[in-house]
């Protein structure tokens, strides 16, 4: 399983002011784990160059061996974050939901679909997302800082 990454208030800063290898499905019904990785972390690449539109194409046209290898949450949390640097906040909600709904719960998928939320305004639900993540990993700096900063956000907006 891969750890999904972790948006921090600095890259929802970033993602403010900038935003910015084709594989085919195996005919095979059933996906082995180096294609499922293969393609994950292909997708997960796309991301971390800032190519949202490649790695949604990626996940898309290799949708039915992430789902006969059990990785939709992994697939979901990588569009989470495609959707958030695509700037659609309700959809990387929607995906960062479905992550979180797919597995055990990872703390990152609540802090990833918090700063979705923090970004389309959704302030008490962003703080419940943020609060159930430092609750699962209380030495998470980047969990912090983004509960810090959307209290912040709501006292001012306010």
């Amino acid at each position: 399983m891969q750890t999904p990454k972790i948006l921090s208030f600095l890259t929802l800063t970033a993602l403010a002011v900038l935003l910015v290898p084709n594989h085919s499905e195996a005919a095979s019904s059933i996906a082995s784990p180096a294609q499922t990785r293969a393609v994950l972390a292909n997708a997960d690449r796309a991301v971390s160059r800032g190519d949202a539109d490649h790695a949604l194409t990626i996940l898309s046209r290799h949708q039915g061996l992430l789902a006969r290898s059990g990785a939709d949450a992994e697939r979901a949390s990588i569009a989470c974050q495609a959707h958030f640097l695509k700037a659609d906040f309700a959809e990387a909600v929607e995906q960062c939901s479905i992550a979180i709904d797919s597995r055990s719960a990872h703390w990152s998928d609540f802090n990833n679909r918090g700063a979705a939320r923090m970004r389309s305004g959704d302030w008490s639900g962003a703080i419940a997302d943020f609060t159930t993540a430092r609750e699962m990993n209380p030495a998470s700096v980047e969990v912090r800082k983004n509960l810090s900063h959307t209290r912040a956000a709501l006292k001012a907006s306010n």
